[in-house]
């Protein structure tokens, strides 16, 4: 298991990369600059956390639409979107699957 992460470029703090991360994430101005300056992640999850991958996607394509410069990284590790895309395809079909066993046991069970 890893952390998910994305950092904003220290340079590109501004009232309106605020406005769009506070739209998303309960985080005070004073806390996104301090982290955005001390080039901290923002925003952190579990790799197998689908809301929290979901969070970072939503953060990352806002920033990157109003042309802020940021980064998403697997632990330390710098990754693209398509792998967070991947990330968050895999553990939605990992997911099906399971609800998919569920049913075919709980139909076994009634069939016994």
């Amino acid at each position: 298991m890893s952390t998910i992460g994305i950092k904003i470029n220290d340079n590109c703090f501004s009232a309106n990369t605020a406005k769009t991360i506070r739209d998303i994430i309960n985080i005070s101005i004073s806390e996104l600059k301090e982290k955005i300056c001390n080039n901290e992640f923002i925003y952190l999850s579990e790799d197998i956390d689908d809301e929290g991958l979901q969070v970072i996607f939503e953060i990352y394509t806002k920033l990157i639409n109003d042309g802020t410069v940021c980064s998403i990284y697997d632990d330390e590790d710098e990754i693209s979107i398509d792998i967070l895309n991947n990330l968050i395809s895999m553990n939605n079909e990992i997911n099906m699957r399971i609800i998919d066993e569920m049913e075919n046991e709980a139909i076994a069970e009634e069939n016994d």
